[in-house]
């Protein structure tokens, strides 16, 4: 079943009473992360991850071929140990990437026409549904990389009556200039 999200313009006709809904252009589709700051993130992992088995390898190789003395006699395990070595940086890379895939996947918002739908998790669901008539401050956080490929972080500040008081933030969406307009209809 697939998730959706209504963004809409409000389209108002000679026709239509204001207590009427007005009709809607929807686009169905969640708001999730960019694909910029996904990929960024993968890259990165992989980058890490690979550069310091590099170092850690070429350690271990120098010394082997050049005879070079080793603390705790390893010279004649170095084999084994760059195995172990490569068997762990693969499983983090995977862990990695893996965590990294499922936050993107499992986090999601959705804006309808009276409401902001965060959802959280793919096994361990987590729906949170807050209510735009609420909605007190809006800001936009984009970093310098992030005006380059146009993502940045939408801030949300709720409050009600009663104390309640929450902040919402919608990290690292694409294009966060269109979210901020289609909040701020809500004051």
């Amino acid at each position: 079943m697939k998730n959706r999200v209504t963004l809409y313009r409000t389209v108002k006709t000679d026709d239509q009473e204001e207590a009427n809904s007005d009709p809607r252009d929807s686009i169905t589709e969640p708001i999730r992360e960019s694909v910029v700051l996904f990929v960024i993130k993968i890259a990165t992992i992989l980058i890490i991850t690979d550069l310091v088995y590099a170092v850690v390898n070429f350690v271990l190789l120098r010394a082997f071929f050049l005879n070079h003395e080793l603390p705790f006699n390893i010279h004649d395990l170095t084999a084994y140990i760059l195995t172990l070595l490569h068997i762990a940086k693969t499983a983090l890379q995977v862990w990695g990437i893996s965590s990294i895939v499922f936050r993107w996947v499992g986090n999601s918002y959705f804006i309808t026409q009276k409401h902001l739908v965060r959802h959280e998790g793919i096994i361990n669901c987590i729906e949170k549904i807050y209510d735009l008539d609420i909605i007190r401050s809006i800001s936009i956080q984009q970093s310098w990389l992030g005006k380059i490929f146009r993502y940045g972080s939408v801030n949300i500040e709720i409050s009600a009556s009663g104390g309640y008081t929450d902040q919402v933030t919608l990290n690292g969406v694409t294009n966060p200039q269109q979210y901020e307009k289609m909040l701020r209809r809500h004051f």
